[in-house]
């Protein structure tokens, strides 16, 4: 990833960190996109206006959440020499993947 998109997602998890829902406030490695996806069920308005901002992403909110959850956004040092890396992709057809709750990350309601 470049430099700038870099810098935007850390201003993103900022601003994600900065704001309350559910009596919580955001994780710090989790962005807002992903988050309003995430709590889509009882803040359907945060993800409908985050999508319409970036209207020339179909389903930004579910996108980003499932990069959330393939971890795409992590160097790759973090995963096995192997190169096994799950991707967006994966996480997006894979129901063990994507229908599957996260403790501490609220799930995928």
């Amino acid at each position: 990833m470049s430099a700038l998109g870099n810098v935007l997602i850390g201003l993103d998890q900022t601003l994600n960190c900065l704001i309350r829902l559910d009596g919580e406030w955001g994780q710090p490695d989790e962005t807002l996109s992903a988050r309003a996806w995430r709590l889509r069920e009882n803040h359907p308005a945060w993800a409908r206006a985050i999508d319409r901002l970036f209207f020339w992403q179909a389903g930004h909110c579910q996108t980003a959440y499932q990069a959330e959850i393939a971890r795409a956004h992590l160097p790759n040092a973090y995963f096995p020499s192997d190169g096994h890396r799950p991707t967006v992709r994966h996480v997006a057809h894979c129901p063990r993947h994507g229908a599957r709750r996260h403790p501490g990350r609220g799930g995928d309601k």
